[in-house]
């Protein structure tokens, strides 16, 4: 997904799965005709339970 070019880091196109984030970034994925935004709110070491990592994003918009 990342190498083909459709995820963004503040408006910037990332081409590798490594690309660092920080907080207050601006997500923006294309899955198909689905676009959504999403700000970093924080950031934690591996993987989280479903409730605490929908607290570390807020979705700013989704469209389709």
């Amino acid at each position: 997904m990342i190498s083909s070019g459709v995820v963004r880091v503040n408006a910037r196109r990332v081409k590798k799965p490594s690309a660092e984030i920080t907080i207050d970034d601006v997500l923006t994925l294309r899955h198909g005709k689905v676009v959504r935004v999403i700000k970093v709110l924080s950031l934690e070491e591996g993987r989280k339970s479903y409730d605490k990592a929908k607290k570390m994003y807020e979705d700013i918009e989704q469209i389709k």
